[in-house]
Parts: structure tokens; C-alpha cells; sequence
């Protein structure tokens, strides 16, 4: 190969990289934003739905899933929430660690048998007033 060729060819493969890495860069960006629920300039997007995932709707999710299990106080599957509250698997999923994050779920067990309840009243973060009130809808 001639030093020209070989040049233009090296310059063409950096140039391609350079691509690749700026549009995985993009993607990784905007998935990241809409785990945090937060916007990126061209909007964070969830890549299977496109609709966006914000704060608001994570709680929002969270005070439903909390209003379903009032009702079972037993608990419930993740995939009988999901289905009785037809929410998709991703904000079930946001919501149900915020709501174990702020001790307001309680997680038992674990992949397929994992049941989700709300906590006891002699919960220990309810007596240290950890638990974060829940909203009256109004």
C-alpha cells in the first residue's frame, strides 16, 4: 500500500469511530436522563414506549401502587400490580424503589416471588418518622 492510501484510509476509519462514538454517547445520554427523570436538550425519552419519564409520574405511579395495596394488605406480586393498575414494567419498577427507598414498599423475597406490601405500623422507620406522608388526592 502507498502512504497515501494507507492515510486515507486511517483518516476514514477515525472519522467512522468518531461517529460511532458520538452517536452511542447520545443514546447512552438520553437513557441515562430518563432513569433520572430528567430532560436532556433533545428530551430523555424511554427507548421501548417514547414517553417520558419524570419525577412527577414516578410519584404519581407510587401513590397508585400504595392505594392498590391498602386494599391487599397481604401484598401483591409486582406482575399482579402491573396488570390490575395496567402500568408498564419500567414505572413500576422507578416507583417501587422510590417507594423502598422512602420505606413506604416493603420488598419480600425475591425474582419471580418478590411481594410487595406496605409497611407494618411498628415499622422501625416509622417510629424514627422516616416515612414520607403520602398526598390526599384532592
Amino acid at each position: 500500500m502507498t502512504n497515501d492510501l494507507r492515510a486515507a484510509l486511517r483518516e476514514e476509519a477515525i472519522k467512522a469511530a468518531d461517529n460511532l462514538y458520538d452517536a452511542a454517547m447520545r443514546m447512552f445520554a438520553a437513557q441515562f436522563a430518563a432513569v433520572l427523570g430528567t430532560s436532556t436538550a433533545q428530551g430523555a425519552e424511554s427507548p421501548k414506549s417514547g414517553t417520558r419519564v419524570s419525577q412527577e409520574g414516578i410519584e404519581e405511579a407510587l401513590a397508585r401502587i400504595i392505594e392498590l395495596l391498602e386494599k391487599h394488605p397481604s401484598g401483591l406480586r409486582s406482575e399482579e400490580i402491573r396488570s390490575k393498575l395496567s402500568m408498564e414494567k419500567k414505572l413500576f419498577q422507578y416507583a417501587a424503589n422510590l417507594g423502598k427507598t422512602s420505606d413506604q414498599l416493603v420488598q419480600e423475597g425475591e425474582r419471580r416471588s418478590t411481594t410487595y406490601s406496605l409497611p407494618t405500623k411498628t415499622s422501625p422507620a416509622q417510629a424514627e418518622g422516616r416515612v414520607v406522608k403520602r398526598r390526599k388526592r384532592t
